[in-house]
């Protein structure tokens, strides 16, 4: 009995520690006006006066691009990839009759892709260290047995490495959250 109470316990405590808290997706507004300018999202346009330009992001979030139209078909380009950007203008750009590039892309706030890893942490890794640190924090002199017990003949874990046993498990547990998550 005293076995299963402790094994509810330790399965509670790592709900707790990995219990997910509910996240509020904001939706940001698909036309805005910013500096004189009227974004609509929805059709990639950008629009000052009479002169509409149509925008189209591309990419993923290691590499990612930004073409603009100009309305004499003019076109502006700017691509991200890792921390290197490059970009351009087609032949036929005005920049006395027109907006620049560089200010279209900061009223719509496009931006160089974030340092980020695609997982989001590591989760096998994760569930490996919580089920050996299940396992050492659970049984012990088995944990004991496997590590070291079968090296020697007739030998027998003492009460201190069965405790060093049973907090590397915590430990592990521990470590398996830290790396599931970060």
């Amino acid at each position: 009995m005293k076995r299963v109470c402790h094994l509810l316990l330790t399965i509670l405590v790592i709900f707790s520690l990995t219990a997910c808290a509910s996240s509020e997706v904001s939706r940001e507004e698909s036309t805005y006006e910013k500096d004189g300018f009227t974004v609509d999202r929805e059709a990639g346009t950008i629009t000052k006066g009479e002169d509409v330009y149509h925008y189209k992001v591309t990419g993923s979030e290691n590499t990612r691009g930004i073409t603009i139209t100009y309305p004499n078909g003019a076109t502006y380009y700017f691509t991200w990839s890792g921390n290197v950007g490059t970009g351009g203008w087609s032949d036929d750009y005005d920049p006395d009759r027109y907006v620049d590039g560089d200010t279209l892309c900061d009223v719509i706030s496009f931006e160089p892709p974030k340092e980020t890893r695609s997982s989001g942490g590591y989760p096998l890794f994760g569930l490996l260290f919580i089920a050996i640190g299940l396992f050492s924090a659970w049984n012990p002199t088995a944990a004991w047995y496997l590590e070291w017990g079968w090296r020697y003949k007739d030998a027998e874990p003492s009460d201190t490495a069965l405790m060093i046993e049973r907090i590397g498990g915590v430990f592990a547990i521990l470590v398996g959250i830290v790396v599931m998550f970060l």
